[in-house]
């Protein structure tokens, strides 16, 4: 279902599951929230990422990325800084994905300050910018029409 972007499909599958005596996992939950990003439901896919407690299940770091690609996809900047604090609070390790995620999602809306932040960020958590996090940020700079600053990074 994931890759096929059935994300109805897949959340259907969450209750006929229950319904078998098989209780939903990380795994099962992530594959989800990541149907409903593929398929551009972002906000079937933050309420899934919100709910897992429900189903008795501790986001991972796999989680919060699959959340922060809804964010990203959607351009929520807000809530994908959010999703990232939230993960530091548990305690869980952010990833390249995830905050190559985050720039993405800056970068959509335009918030070059935020992206350019995460950039330095990345360097704080002893992580190596890829080329997706510079394009992202470049790109951020240049939507918020602040092109020299791209120049520098």
């Amino acid at each position: 279902c994931e890759r096929g972007s059935q994300w109805e499909q897949a959340l259907n599958l969450l209750p006929d599951m229950q319904g078998a005596g098989v209780l939903p996992d990380t795994i099962a939950l992530n594959s989800c929230i990541t149907a409903c990003e593929k398929a551009a439901q972002w906000s079937e896919a933050l309420q899934l990422f919100k709910s897992m407690g429900q189903w008795a299940v501790t986001p991972d770091v796999v989680s919060h990325n699959a959340a922060l690609a809804a964010c990203s996809r959607a351009g929520l900047w807000g809530h994908a800084l959010g999703l990232l604090e939230e993960l530091r609070h548990l305690a869980l390790q952010p990833t390249i994905v995830t905050f190559n995620s985050c720039i993405s999602a800056c970068e959509k809306a335009w918030q070059w300050e935020a992206a350019l932040a995460l950039l330095q960020d990345i360097r704080l958590q002893a992580l190596s910018p890829t080329a997706i996090s510079y394009n992202s940020a470049m790109s951020a700079f240049e939507r918020g029409s602040r092109w020299q600053g791209a120049l520098v990074l």
